[in-house]
């Protein structure tokens, strides 16, 4: 004999629908790539998390046969869309997933998907709606028309009070929307930052020697690659929650005071015949300015600047100077060269530097 219903933690699609969303949060969700961030793993979890919540709340509104039938109709959204979410998983990511648990959610849902149809078609048992007096008095026949009055009336007055509060509700709503499209971008930016941060440590050439002319117009974008990320010139595309953010970053040399030995300055480089910490303004090689960009529709955008500074050198000890001048300012890979303001005679005795005191 089946117990009495009281609460929605007696209905069994709620007990099932909510196990299912704890296993698809601990178990599923954590071991897919972080590329799907913002797209699968968001979705998944919304989308699993309600299935439970949406029983919950339509449970509370029996009493009203639209409004428990609509929050019903909307867990069966909502376990579809995770049904589907899983089948993904299961054909893009069977690597990185348990393929036998992973189906056996996706049998779960659909035995869920069951469950509320038929809890939606029986509205019945959960209402308490008594039937209508089909005997009605001769008074009440008489009041009928002062009663169709007072609800036109009604409706008439619940309509004004409708169209203020929409007036109030339409532009709270839009900010709130508009909050979380910042949200979104910023993270964006901040996870284009941390990327080249990275890359900045494992490789400064990657970052100071981009495939495309810097400056403060420059646009690159970040591909990963089997190991890392490679930087491209142009800009990506990515759609989270259902909205399309576009993003890309600039890289621009650094300049700074005392000829390199002082705080960053946007002033136009000079003359530093004397060297580190004279007067005058010189390039900075190790360090590089960062702007990442994300706009979206309605001309919105942000920006989010970041200066990376090499902290790791490349050490060689050179022995050999025979291919002559011509090596000016930093390099990148070892050679056999000089720089051409030594004027070093290389060719009486190839390979060597005398010193005369």
């Amino acid at each position: 004999m089946k117990s009495k219903i009281t609460s929605y933690r007696d209905l069994d699609v709620y007990q099932r629908a909510y196990n299912v969303s704890i296993s698809v949060m601990t178990k599923v969700i954590p071991n897919l790539p972080e590329s799907e961030r913002y797209d699968l793993k968001d979705q998944l979890s919304r989308s699993s998390k309600a299935v439970p919540r949406l029983i919950a709340e339509g449970f509370a509104k029996k009493h009203q046969k639209s409004g428990f039938q609509k929050y019903i109709d909307d867990a069966m959204a909502e376990s579809n869309e995770t049904q589907v979410g899983l089948s993904q998983c299961l054909d893009i990511y069977s690597k990185y997933i348990d393929i036998t648990f992973c189906e056996n959610l996706i049998r779960e849902y659909d035995i869920i998907g069951k469950q509320l149809y038929r809890l939606r078609e029986s509205w019945d048992k959960f209402s308490r709606l008594k039937p209508k007096d089909q005997t009605g008095s001769q008074d009440q026949k008489l009041s009928s028309g002062q009663s169709l009055v007072e609800i036109i009336i009604a409706i008439a007055v619940g309509a004004i009070l409708i169209g203020g509060a929409t007036a109030v509700l339409i532009p709270i709503l839009r900010s709130n929307l508009e909050t979380r499209h910042v949200q979104i971008a910023t993270s964006l930016a901040q996870e284009y930052l941390d990327n080249l941060q990275s890359l900045a440590e494992s490789d400064w050439q990657i970052i100071y020697s981009p495939p495309s002319a810097k400056g403060p117009s420059s646009q690159f974008y970040l591909r990963a690659t089997s190991t890392t990320y490679e930087i491209l010139s142009g800009a990506t595309s990515t759609v989270v929650e259902g909205r399309t953010f576009t993003r890309y970053f600039s890289i621009e040399n650094t300049s700074r005071n005392l000829c390199g030995a002082s705080d960053i300055t946007t002033n136009a480089t000079s003359s530093c015949a004397s060297g580190p910490g004279s007067s005058g303004v010189a390039d900075d090689p190790s360090t590089q300015k960062i702007t990442a960009i994300v706009t979206w529709p309605e001309s919105r955008s942000i920006s989010k600047t970041q200066y990376l500074t090499r902290n790791i050198n490349k050490v060689f000890v050179q022995t050999d100077w025979s291919a002559g001048p011509g090596q000016e300012g930093p390099i990148t890979s070892e050679n056999n060269q000089f720089a051409t303001s030594t004027n070093i005679n290389y060719t009486t005795t190839t390979g060597s530097i005398i010193i005369n005191l």
